[in-house]
């Protein structure tokens, strides 16, 4: 045995030792090298018994990301549902100019013939709005539980998503 390769062997057994002295274990696995400074600031507030985990950047900017895309939404289907009563309102005002125009004279069915255009068209506005808040109800019940989903996954990520998401208080 060559002897740079018995003092290489020592000074490994003493870094090992060192580490464990320091009261930190090895752990196997691959980080990629952009997460490295994460992943060992998670290993030590692991190791330190810590109550809290440290923010995740990337998972924090995900988050927020589709709270946004969530708040969008919520705002896109509010207008819509209120485009669709406004256009629901609009609709029963015709049908209401439409029936007195029936009971008006021969002249006034002109009328009503054209309020019944109008009608049809507000019916179809109105169909139209109510397709795009169903759209966005589904967008939104999709992030929904693309979040729920993020919220179950288990061990340090899971508690790191809850602890994001404001499910999580610190003990």
């Amino acid at each position: 045995m060559d002897g740079d390769d018995k003092t290489a062997r020592a000074r490994k057994q003493r870094m090992r030792a060192r580490r464990e002295a320091d009261g930190m274990a090895q752990v196997s696995g691959w980080v990629p090298a952009v997460r490295r400074a994460y992943a060992r600031e998670v290993l030590r507030a692991v190791a330190e018994g810590a109550n809290s985990l440290p923010p995740d950047p990337e998972m924090a900017a995900a988050l927020d990301a589709v709270r946004t895309d969530l708040s969008r939404a919520h705002a896109e289907i509010e207008a819509r549902d209120a485009a669709l009563q406004a256009a629901r309102d609009w609709e029963a005002r015709l049908q209401a100019e439409r029936d007195a125009a029936r009971a008006a004279e021969v002249t006034e069915r002109e009328k009503g013939a054209t309020i019944a255009v109008e009608a049809q068209n507000a019916a179809r506005a109105a169909q139209e709005a109510k397709e795009r808040a169903t759209e966005a109800l589904q967008r939104a019940e999709k992030a929904e539980s693309a979040i729920r989903q993020a919220k179950t996954m288990p061990g340090i990520k899971g508690r790191l998503v809850r602890w994001l998401a404001g499910d999580v208080l610190p003990d």
